[in-house]
């Protein structure tokens, strides 16, 4: 496999580190690393050759991944896979990003930039989540190119946990008549769950 990019991700505690590793249409993988007082140690996270970055809950001991098109929950550091959500829509599969909310909710967005809520002990999509000025609207709305796409979207590029327990994410300002005139705009919001 020749490296074609490798992104660090934050683990919960500071003495480890998560490498995420994308060989191009070879795959992605990832792998942990920690320095155990003399040198780094790397291992790779067996059986998951298409994946995207993990996000780690707050005890470390899990962690989500986007992969073969579903979201799967895995057992830190070795597994075993603890669940596996079926994605139900077909034409707008889940994207990279995924994010734990507590211990018992997780938020993934679709590539049409959809957000969803799961339920881990479930692990089933309970709801879609808007966010207010962000609303999923039909794809024409937004990109004013693609008159006949029906289909549900948003202006949602990609998002990130806080530390306060809310999110930060990126939204393209649409719609536009050129990619050139698109801008961005940042959001902090909070999603209330109990």
């Amino acid at each position: 496999m020749t490296l074609t990019l490798g992104s660090l991700f934050g683990y919960p505690s500071e003495d480890r580190i998560a490498l995420w590793v994308a060989g191009g249409q070879d795959g992605q993988c990832l792998y942990w690393c920690h320095y155990d007082g003399s040198k780094l140690v790397v291992e790779r996270f067996p059986d998951l050759t298409d994946t995207a970055p993990p996000s780690f809950d707050r005890s470390g001991k899990r962690f989500l991944v986007v992969s073969g098109g579903s979201v799967r929950l895995y057992k830190y550091p070795n597994g075993p896979e603890l669940g596996r959500i079926a994605w139900l829509l077909e034409d707008d599969p889940p994207a990279e990003t995924v994010s734990f909310l507590g211990d018992r909710h997780a938020v993934v967005h679709s590539g049409n930039g959809r957000l969803f809520l799961i339920d881990l002990r479930q692990m089933q999509i309970v709801e879609e989540i808007s966010i207010c000025g962000h609303e999923p609207r039909p794809v024409r709305e937004l990109y004013l190119n693609l008159q006949d796409d029906l289909d549900l979207c948003s202006d949602l590029s990609t998002f990130m946990p806080l530390q306060s327990g809310g999110f930060l994410s990126i939204h393209q300002e649409l719609p536009s008549k050129s990619i050139a005139d698109w801008r961005d705009q940042l959001l902090t919001w909070k999603i209330p769950y109990s």
